[in-house]
């Protein structure tokens, strides 16, 4: 981040352009993923610019010997602390209105998160991933990145200096730590894409490419290195008459179209969390570093290519890169809690406008930011000292009281806690299931009552969501009960035969089993979409298997057919335009009063037909229609009489 003010003579107008083509990017991405579906790699353009303007910084002081690490990290509190703390604050006043306890309990743990700068560390231990769908219930997500930059100025200042004082060559440096942090990315992002996404020894890589380029521009003279005279000796070949100048202005347009090219294809790439970072990354990094070096400081050429003079430097682009880092922090909460609050299932008009407002409100809250808290703190010279150790502090006492949100539960505050809390009673989390039953193997779970017979259970969370009543049940009935169980996620279109072979090891284990029950949320996998999941939305196209998927349960079912058992399907329950947690936080949070919501089973019945057409083709299978359970007398109800949610998302 630029410690520059637009003036002084090393300020770089392109570059707070190229900014804004991040926060942009992010935006696009945030509020209509399946518009751009690529535009979270604006993080990625992000770190080349700081590893480039923070390297130059450093590397400047270092030559005119003021450097000082005091000084340097005075400066990162008074550019990162005043934004991050007013909204750190402003999420956590908000979300003691509206979360439920748990829901403010892990508020409380990802506010402590993003003052400490370890929110990468967290979110990479939690369920989940940056695509994952629960991601949009957590409002301070994005600090991912905040964590990973200032987690490298923590140790790259050191390494810089240490580098100094041994006369080890800079660029030699730069370019090993480079090298060893692309190479943990390439190793981890096949393994463990949640890890390579978050953890910072797998990003430190993208930071240093804008360090490389730093060093270049400062110690190489990158307008005189000699890659570029060789490129010089070949322009000239091609353009006789043309000068040094000429030459490098050629080359430095063509850098630009090729960068700029970059990042586009990088935005506009379908992306999971099993292609990113990986070698994908190497998209918008090298596209930022190529447009970095297409631009100059040099007047003979007017600022570098024309994509810099004209298109990063347009005043427009220049002013929305200098609010770029309050309007990253802003826009996220403010689309997080509307979608909290609102939990649209279907793409309306409605929620489109919602998701416009709340980005135009991050706009309005960034340029306040920027106007009466940041730059009076950040360039003001009086009382510096003062002002940092107040920041401190105040972080301080953000991260403690995040922290203690998360030590005390949540700090139960609503006179509804006791309902919601004997609500939540009625349902097992999976996380519970594992600790109660019996764990065979990774995948299987079971509870072994010394039956004669035993039930196998397959299938994904809504497997899980329906074993613990089925155990009991059959508990009962003296029959044990086992449930080989997995995200649904993980399904590929390409290896589905693997998982069949897992299945088929898994069920020849236990020799009692008689019956094979099939559980699926198979609508999404078939269709695409449902009421909660568009068709367009990246989850859906994620988790979208189409024929497929047909393909897939008769060649499960035909396997286990040919062991001597016999299979039955639950189809798929009825899915709502509003979810339970919803509902009862507009009745009971925010004591909106209402009747509880039905569907007509013929609406369910006609939006399910794609999906019920197919199970009517599967072979040698009993299907058990959830509908007539779910929809007594032609309505499908979301709570009980007794005021409990028949269905649990969260």
């Amino acid at each position: 981040m630029s410690e520059s003010l637009p003036g002084n003579i090393n300020y770089r107008p392109d570059v707070d352009g190229l900014r804004a083509l991040a926060v942009l990017g992010v935006l696009v991405f945030h509020a209509f993923p399946e518009k751009l579906a690529g535009g979270f790699a604006g993080v990625d353009v992000f770190f080349v610019i700081s590893g480039f303007l923070i390297t130059g910084i450093l590397l400047r002081e270092q030559d005119q010997g003021v450097f000082s690490f005091r000084a340097f990290y005075a400066r990162r509190i008074r550019r990162i602390f005043p934004a991050l703390f007013c909204v750190l604050a402003a999420v956590l006043i908000f979300g003691w209105f509206v979360l439920f306890n748990d829901e403010y309990k892990t508020l409380g743990k990802h506010v402590f998160g993003g003052a400490a700068f370890i929110a990468n560390i967290f979110y990479w231990q939690e369920i989940g991933g940056y695509w994952d769908v629960s991601s949009s219930l957590k409002p301070l997500v994005h600090l991912w990145s905040l964590g990973i930059e200032e987690q490298f100025y923590i140790f790259f200042p050191l390494l810089l200096w240490l580098a100094f004082k041994k006369k080890i060559p800079l660029l030699i440096f730069l370019c090993l730590l480079w090298i060893a942090s692309f190479a943990l990315n390439i190793g981890f992002y096949k393994r463990d894409a949640v890890l390579d996404f978050y953890a910072p020894f797998t990003r430190f890589w993208e930071l240093a490419c804008g360090s490389i380029l730093a060093c270049l521009f400062q110690r190489h003279q990158l307008t005189a290195c000699p890659w570029l005279l060789k490129c010089d000796a070949l322009l000239g070949r091609i353009f006789p008459a043309a000068t040094l100048k000429n030459n490098e202005a050629v080359l430095r347009n063509a850098l630009a179209i090729i960068g700029a090219g970059l990042i586009i294809v990088a935005f506009f790439s379908s992306m999971t969390s099993r292609d990113f970072p990986g070698f994908r990354a190497l998209l918008p990094t090298l596209g930022t570093a190529f447009l970095i070096a297409a631009g100059t400081h040099s007047a003979a050429l007017q600022g570098g290519s024309w994509i810099n003079r004209r298109l990063l430097a347009h005043p427009l682009m220049v002013g929305i890169g200098l609010i770029s880092y309050p309007l990253y922090l802003w826009h996220w909460p403010l689309l997080s809690f509307a979608h909290i609050l609102n939990s649209p299932v279907t793409a309306t008009w409605e929620w489109c406008f919602t998701r416009l407002a709340a980005l135009g409100l991050a706009f309005v809250l960034a340029i306040l930011t920027y106007k009466y808290i940041e730059n009076p703190i950040r360039w003001n010279k009086q009382r510096r000292g003062l002002k940092t150790a107040a920041l401190a502090c105040l972080m301080a006492i953000i991260g403690l009281s995040g922290l203690a949100v998360w030590l005390k539960d949540g700090l139960p505050r609503h006179s509804s806690v006791k309902q919601i809390a004997q609500i939540e009673e009625q349902f097992i989390p999976w996380e519970e299931v594992v600790k109660r039953y019996e764990a065979i193997d990774l995948h299987t779970l079971g509870l072994n009552v010394n039956g004669e017979r035993t039930v196998a259970i397959i299938g994904d969370s809504h497997a899980g969501s329906a074993f613990p009543a089925i155990a009991a049940y059959n508990k009962k009935n003296g029959v044990n009960t086992i449930i080989i169980h997995w995200d649904g996620g993980d399904f590929k279109l390409d290896k589905y035969q693997e998982s069949i072979k897992r299945i088929a090891s898994a069920v020849q284990k236990e020799k009692r089993i008689t019956d094979v029950l099939l559980i699926y949320r198979g609508m999404i996998y078939y269709t695409g979409q449902d009421y909660d999941h568009p068709e367009d939305s990246p989850h859906a196209q994620r988790v979208k298997l189409g024929p497929v998927f047909e393909q897939y349960l008769q060649e499960q079912i035909d396997t286990l057919v040919s062991l001597g058992k016999k299979v039955w399907l639950v189809s798929e329950n009825p899915v709502f335009r509003e979810t339970p947690l919803s509902f009862l936080r507009k009745s009971v949070v925010l004591n909106q009063a209402g009747t509880f919501p039905t569907m007509p089973l013929a609406e369910v019945q006609e939006h399910q037909k794609p999906y019920l057409d197919m199970l009517s083709r599967l072979k040698n299978v009993t299907v058990i229609y959830s509908l007539d359970a779910f929809c007594p007398n032609g309505i499908c109800p979301m709570f009980d009489p007794d005021g409990i949610p028949i269905y649990r998302d969260k």
